[in-house]
């Protein structure tokens, strides 16, 4: 009997490793399109890659995941991208905070608001951090940016927002992924390197619940409307206005996913539930869609406005009454 169930179990062993083996041959003979979203986890472990920590850009942080290193390439003081204005503010002068993801990082709507608004008596703080959700906005808002003394904050609402972009970078020898603070995952780099598999599987991890509705996550919802309210507070106790900019999704509304149809309704039902001044995008898209104009940054890319469109915008919520 202990040599049959000896044999049973090595003859089982056998069979996992053939089958492990056939999927590894058949993810790299006929890779699927989900494993181009592990590309994200390939750049990170490259030197040249900006979230490499040679660079000194992000580090881990319990609360919020991760951050910006204060003091490194994307976050002097307060938190915000490194300017030429001094900590104190000038008497007579309007300090404007922008918060929000990547949409507000990169600096389009920035750009286009200074434009329309010059240079006279403002001071624009761009306190954007790529991949944040709004709990993290929250968050880095009332750690960093606070202080800072914005006499108005706004904080672009991505209609992704309401999931948490994952972020993977290296800290040490270890590969971290954090798609919020209490998903972080520490893994080897050399797992990914080697196994097609393991990207796989690491590439459905990443995926899982981005494209779920928000009416099938209430506890997404709740979080995403605390933090919405937090921010609010937090700001007008200090004496500052509060604007959100909901911003839609570069592509015509009848191409819209259905989960991002829904976050939009959400977001929007939140912010008149609460009486949060806002700025509904939908309609500049359209007109500027009708136009001809090359919304987005770059081709296929549905969630980052091209400069134009950043100015678009800017000029179409100052007409609608936006004053910093």
């Amino acid at each position: 009997m202990p040599g049959r169930r000896g044999l049973r179990l090595g003859l089982i062993a056998v069979a996992l490793v053939v089958a492990v083996l056939a999927a590894e041959l058949l993810l790299r003979v006929f890779p699927p399109a989900i494993l181009a979203r592990a590309a994200t986890v390939s750049a990170a472990t490259a030197a040249e890659s900006p979230l490499h920590p040679r660079h000194g850009t992000y580090q881990l942080d319990p609360e919020l995941g991760f951050r910006p290193v204060l003091g490194g390439p994307l976050a002097g003081l307060h938190g915000c991208a490194p300017n030429e204005y001094a900590s104190e503010k000038p008497p007579g002068v309007r300090r404007l905070l922008l918060v929000g993801d990547s949409v507000t990082q990169r600096g389009a709507i920035a750009a286009g608001l200074r434009e329309v608004l010059g240079e006279e008596g403002i001071e624009l703080w761009n306190g954007g951090v790529g991949g944040y959700a709004t709990h993290q906005v929250e968050r880095y808002y009332a750690r960093y940016q606070a202080g800072l003394g914005a006499d108005h904050v706004v904080y672009t609402f991505h209609l992704n927002d309401f999931v948490s972009t994952p972020v993977v970078f290296l800290d040490g020898d270890k590969l971290v992924i954090c798609k919020s603070p209490l998903a972080t995952k520490t893994l080897r780099p050399w797992l990914f390197r080697w196994s097609y598999l393991f990207r796989w599987w690491l590439a459905r991890n990443l995926a899982a619940d981005t494209a779920a509705s928000p009416e099938a996550r209430p506890e997404v919802v709740q979080e995403v409307e605390d933090a919405l309210v937090a921010l609010r507070d937090e700001v007008e106790a200090r004496g500052a206005r509060f604007t959100v900019l909901v911003f839609p999704w570069l592509r015509p509304l009848e191409k819209w996913p259905p989960h991002i149809a829904h976050a939009h309704a959400a977001v929007l039902g939140m912010l008149r539930a609460h009486g949060i001044a806002h700025f509904d995008l939908v309609d500049v898209l359209e007109t500027a869609l009708t136009e001809g104009e090359v919304v987005q940054q770059f081709p296929r890319d549905v969630q980052h406005p091209s400069p134009a469109f950043g100015l678009r915008i800017a000029r179409a919520i100052v007409e609608r009454g936006f004053r910093p």
